[in-house]
């Protein structure tokens, strides 16, 4: 009887974390999607570089790109070669906000990001994730992102060079700095409550088990414990 009332326990707190957590991504994305929160993949187009050998210089004058016509993030699966994406940098916005292209997937291994002028051709910016992860602009999280420059000035394109080893996934959206602060403060919050509430049932279990000597709730210390590693 004890057991059922523990597991059910564990059960309740784990839903309720799951439904908070749902409910607060919610009211962010509703509350800041009109001004802070921009998801292109219904605007990317990608070319599969099955050689590997396209650089930034050949791959615009490319033709044979797919449109992503699902909208759906993209998903290419476990393929060995390098995928390049392409999508406009149409963004208005107040210049005042520092925006960034940030890709939800901290799986992906490799990425390089190129900001290519549609009307010269030239290469107004470029980053990577070495790059990203030392400059002072991109903040410290698990979404990987890199801090945009001005993309009022002209007519603008994206280019992304992809590569991984796990399975490659595109999630591309475009973040408001205070949108992208505010996500990793909730989901922080959200990783604080999990892991408080586990340490809550360890320490439970831990005063049940020196005052009733019942080996059962030592096996529960025992699992609350392999949660947290």
């Amino acid at each position: 009887m004890s057991c059922s009332k523990n597991v059910l326990t564990v059960s309740i707190l784990i839903c309720c974390c799951r439904a908070f957590s749902a409910v607060a991504m919610e009211v962010a994305l509703s509350q800041y999607d009109e001004y802070s929160y921009y998801n292109v993949s219904a605007f990317l187009s990608y070319y599969e570089d099955q050689s590997d050998s396209e650089t930034i210089e050949s791959i615009v004058t490319k033709t044979q790109w797919t449109k992503n016509t699902t909208g759906k993030v993209l998903n290419f699966g476990f393929v060995k070669y390098p995928v390049w994406i392409r999508f406009p940098a149409n963004v208005q916005h107040d210049d005042a906000q520092q925006w960034h292209l940030v890709i939800p997937y901290p799986l992906l291994q490799h990425a390089d990001v190129y900001l290519i002028s549609d009307n010269s051709g030239d290469i107004l910016w470029n980053s990577d994730l070495q790059k990203a992860f030392h400059d002072p602009r991109s903040l410290r999280s698990h979404h990987i992102n890199f801090a945009l420059p001005d993309i009022n000035k002209e007519n603008l394109s994206f280019y992304l060079k992809v590569k991984s080893n796990t399975s490659l996934q595109v999630p591309l959206e475009i973040w408001a700095r205070d949108y992208l602060i505010m996500q990793q403060n909730v989901e922080t919050l959200l990783w604080g409550l999990y892991f408080g509430i586990i340490f809550a049932l360890v320490f439970y279990n831990s005063f049940l088990f020196v005052s009733m000597r019942d080996q059962t709730y030592a096996y529960y210390v025992f699992t609350r414990i392999r949660l947290l590693l």
